[in-house]
């Protein structure tokens, strides 16, 4: 029993290859989101099942790519300042009672180093792979069920604007 049904493209080693050697990882991040979501469409359709690895690469790609434009971190600190004058008086609270409890060094490299220990980037970089795969595996299980999941991670006019090596317009 054969089908008329046109089925979606399969994303060619070609475009894969040229997604990879893109430079600009902004650019490249969202070009392997796209890229995800056309795969996750493709498997679907072939496979009849809903939900696959393409579908959670693309939403993990997705959310990599706020990290990558920092939007989430920016996003985070923003709130976390504007809102929490409390932090930044816990950090002066650590840093002077570090130096009236006889520490070594001047407050402001205290300072400093209470901020380098805060730096979200360096938890990430302090973080080791089988901790972070296993954050991976239980962040799938918490969003397999989520609707978001399956739509499309970019407007038809962004798509066309990351597939010409732009970044597009709107929030992504």
């Amino acid at each position: 029993m054969s089908s008329n049904k046109i089925l979606n493209p399969i994303p060619a080693i070609t475009e894969v290859d040229r997604i990879a050697a893109i430079q600009d990882p902004i650019i490249r991040n969202l070009q392997i989101t796209q890229c995800y979501h056309e795969l996750s469409a493709v498997l679907a359709e072939r496979t009849r099942l809903s939900a696959n690895w393409c579908t959670f690469a693309t939403w993990a790609s997705k959310q990599a790519g706020q990290t990558i434009r920092t939007e989430d971190l920016v996003r985070s600190l923003e709130n976390i300042l504007d809102t929490e004058p409390t932090v930044t008086r816990a950090i002066k609270n650590v840093v002077t009672t570090t130096h009236h409890i006889g520490g070594k060094r001047d407050l402001p490299e205290n300072e400093k180093t209470v901020l380098e220990i805060l730096n979200p980037f360096e938890a990430i970089d302090r973080a080791d792979l089988p901790d972070r795969l296993h954050f991976i595996i239980d962040l799938f299980r918490c969003y397999q069920e989520l609707k978001d999941l399956f739509e499309p991670p970019f407007t038809a006019e962004q798509v066309t604007a990351i597939k010409n090596g732009h970044l597009p317009d709107g929030r992504l």
